[in-house]
């Protein structure tokens, strides 16, 4: 009796670990701005709306591209592209977007977006911003 329940507990304690370090476990985390990086598919946690037409629905796929700093003003660009691109011949002048459901904070963490023909993007995130909460997750939810 007593070998059966270490067993029972054994195996219970083994598949809380498993399912801990499965992504699946972690499936729509909240990414800050400053993990989002090359090889890993993002997708949209809150509608996106530039211009005109344009308009991303929660759960778009996007992919990273590169990240570069503006010199002399404290701004990191986040390039991506978004997947499928729905809107191929389409660009947007630079829209102010807030992150939905972010704690209270005495900041304004809004930050530029901007996209190009072929749904080539552009986030313009400040510095000091670069370690809160984005728009995407990793995994679908």
């Amino acid at each position: 009796m007593k070998t059966t329940f270490r067993s029972l507990a054994f195996l219970v304690l083994a598949l809380a670990s498993l399912s801990r370090l499965s992504p699946a476990a972690h499936a729509g985390d909240r990414m800050e701005w400053g993990d989002l990086h090359w090889g890993v598919k993002f997708f949209l946690l809150q509608e996106l709306t530039l211009d005109g037409p344009v308009h991303f629905k929660k759960d778009h796929r996007f992919e990273f591209i590169t990240e570069s700093g503006i010199p002399g003003i404290g701004t990191i660009v986040i390039e991506m592209t978004a997947v499928p691109c729905p809107f191929p011949e389409l660009g947007s002048e630079l829209v102010l977007v807030l992150p939905e459901d972010l704690p209270p904070t005495s900041r304004d963490r809004r930050v530029a977006v901007r996209m190009d023909p072929g749904c080539h993007m552009e986030f313009y995130v400040e510095a000091a911003d670069y370690y809160s909460p984005s728009i995407f997750a990793d995994n679908f939810i």
